[in-house]
């Protein structure tokens, strides 16, 4: 850094003369991708799967390359604004880095990595380009757009009587009609719609933001709140009570104690009678409410558990987006369920990455906290104050939340508040409350071209992840279940040209060998497959060893070699591995049937249907080998 840097506020913007020419489509395009995971991602389900986040993720990233090399492709110099937070977030992300490799999935790490990386370039980029030509207020108008559509939607579809998500996609069984909008779960929907409610609610009180802004909040505000009741998500309905109730706080606050004072007394009051509303005209969410201490208990499985496995590795945690893999070794779910979260992003956050990656990630919360506090009471202009406070109530929102729920590992929701709270950066960059440096062009030139090629890097490692997911989790498993098991081979493969380090291509891959073998011939052919899917296993395994489902197909391909005594011993090692999960014990049973072991599989699945008391399969194979016993001991001669 040039140690003679002004220090003086300056608007970003061209430190030499007015901008050059094509610099504003240049900065436009680069703003548009850092905004496309908030707009778009809703869209995509939620952006829950690797299919659906890679393609933001990327986009995120090269709008951080563009405005990287924007000082190399116009010939000039520009003032950088440094967002709030990014200090404590290149420490977790180099910290996450490191650890990264001992992860029991690395490649699931590698992932979570490049998705948390995209946060803070999404956030660079929004924030030194969106304070202009009042670029921050309609990226924040869009984002309200986005929320009061995903209601409107969720509305149609309901009126509709469909659990239609998109595209045909159904919403389970189990949410029944509760609406979610595009998002497949309804707790996340209701988490978006949460956030923008502090955000509609600072703006339409804002005396300087434009009419407009004002059509668009009062929209949102009309739009959003029943849709959020009706989605049946107890948090969510208790966190938009409290981000509205803490947003009117701090407006009331800027403008006089008294005031504060007048609102925390009508706060109360709204509630109660936003709760008696509720609770005669919504009896969905009101049914919920009710069984509350019911469903707390599962939690607190779920929590225990989570506990248990920050244990057993405090500080540097089991991996990014490993949680789901050893889930069922802490977590005593139901039969075939599983935790996937752990309902709770703090201990989520300490499972995965350790109490140092808490510590870290906290950090980066406490001092986006305290900046957007310092420029919510330092800012010039009431619509810019509105702005910063608003991004708090959705700040508040989402953290609230996040003691029940995981709303910020779902992609969608965390980088709407990420571009939020990036815009309101940005006009107060502008505007001079936050700082924005002049940096020597020698600087800026070097640091541009290296930010930009680790941005393209990782925007290239997006894309590769993601079109593995779609050829693998997509494509080729729909080939293999109509049983185009030559179309599928060469669909897995094209995922692992894409991706060599993913590990679900193997799976998919030992699958189709698996089933050639079944349909083979003969014994020759039947044993190559055989071994061949013996081979994919182990490689699929040492990308990821926690996948039950290569411990079965294992199992499958030794037991038809005539291995049965490996087939049982790797069936005991998964029953061991992956409790909670009958359909590993009745194949551990059935494999100790065929060595003549009745007994013992019968002794087996008795104790299953004790566990599982309320599974009508496992009590019906108990009454299939109870019969086989019962025909073989009165058969002459056994």
């Amino acid at each position: 850094m040039n140690r003679h840097a002004s220090e003086a506020p300056t608007p970003p913007g061209w430190t030499a003369g007015p901008p050059p020419a094509g610099a504003h489509v240049y900065e436009t395009l680069a703003l548009f991708f850092a905004i496309v995971p908030a707009l778009f991602g809703p869209l995509l389900f939620g952006a829950v799967r690797t299919w659906s986040i890679a393609p933001l993720m990327a986009c995120a990233w090269l709008g951080l390359a563009l405005l990287a090399l924007r000082p190399l492709v116009f010939r000039a110099n520009v003032p950088i604004s440094v967002p709030p937070g990014t200090v404590p977030t290149l420490v977790l992300l180099v910290y996450l880095a490191v650890v990264a490799p001992y992860a029991i999935c690395p490649y699931e790490a590698r992932l979570r990595w490049l998705m948390i990386g995209s946060a803070l370039a999404s956030a660079w980029c929004v924030s030194n380009l969106a304070g202009r030509h009042g670029y921050w207020k309609l990226i924040l108008g869009l984002l309200l757009i986005v929320a009061g559509l995903e209601a409107v939607y969720a509305w149609i579809r309901h009126l509709q009587g469909s659990r239609v998500v998109l595209a045909g996609v159904l919403r389970h069984e189990g949410y029944e009609m509760r609406m979610g909008g595009t998002y497949v779960c309804p707790n996340h929907f209701a988490n978006l719609l949460a956030m923008a409610l502090p955000l509609a609610l600072a703006l339409i009180t804002a005396p300087e933001i434009g009419g407009l802004w004002k059509v668009l909040a009062a929209y949102a505000l009309l739009a959003i709140p029943w849709p959020l009741v009706l989605s049946q998500s107890r948090t969510g309905f208790a966190v938009a009570l409290g981000g509205l109730g803490f947003t009117a706080l701090c407006l009331a606050g800027r403008r006089g104690w008294r005031k504060a004072w007048a609102v925390a007394l009508a706060i109360p009051i709204v509630a109660i009678m936003a709760c008696t509303v509720v609770w005669s005209y919504a009896p969905g969410l009101t049914g919920r409410l009710m069984r509350t201490s019911t469903d707390l208990q599962s939690r607190a499985l779920i929590w225990k558990g989570t506990l248990r496995m920050i244990r057993d590795a405090p500080w540097i945690g089991h991996g990014g987006g490993n949680f789901r893999l050893i889930d069922s070794l802490y977590v005593p779910l139901w039969p075939n369920t599983a935790a996937v979260h752990a309902h709770n992003d703090y201990l989520h956050v300490a499972a995965e990455y350790g109490l140092i990656g808490l510590a870290l990630a906290l950090c980066v919360g406490v001092v986006v906290i305290v900046q957007f506090v310092r420029g919510a009471v330092q800012a010039r202009k009431d619509a810019h104050a509105h702005a910063a406070i608003g991004v708090l109530g959705m700040l508040a929102v989402a953290l609230m939340q996040s003691l029940m729920d995981f709303n910020l590992h779902i992609y969608a929701n965390s980088m709407t508040l990420v571009v939020a709270l990036s815009a309101v950066a940005s006009v107060l960059h502008a505007t001079g409350v936050f700082p924005t440096r002049v940096w020597s062009r020698g600087w800026v030139w070097v640091g541009g071209f290296l930010i930009a090629l680790i941005s393209i890097v990782c925007a290239v490692a997006s894309v590769r992840a993601g079109m593995a997911s779609v050829w693998s989790d997509y494509h080729a498993r729909a080939a293999m279940e109509q049983g185009r098991l030559d179309d599928a081979e060469q669909l897995y493969r094209r995922a692992l040209a894409w991706e060599p380090a993913a590990w679900s291509p193997w799976l998919g891959l030992a699958d189709v060998a698996a089933r050639r073998a079944q349909l083979a011939p003969d014994p020759n052919t039947r044993r190559r497959y055989l071994e061949d899917t013996l081979e994919r296993c182990e490689k699929g395994m040492r990308r990821n060893p926690r996948e039950p489902g290569f411990a079965l197909l294992r199992s499958q391909a030794l037991s038809m070699l005539g291995r049965s005594d490996e087939a049982v011993q790797v069936l005991r090692q998964a029953v061991r591995d992956y409790p909670g999960r009958p359909y590993i014990v009745m194949r551990l049973a059935a494999e100790l049937d065929r060595q003549g072991k009745l007994d013992e599989a019968l002794e087996l699945m008795r104790q299953a249907a004790r566990d599982w008391y309320d599974n009508p399969t496992v009590r019906q194979y108990v009454r299939v080998l109870e019969l086989r016993k019962q025909a073989r001991s009165s058969t002459p001669g056994r």
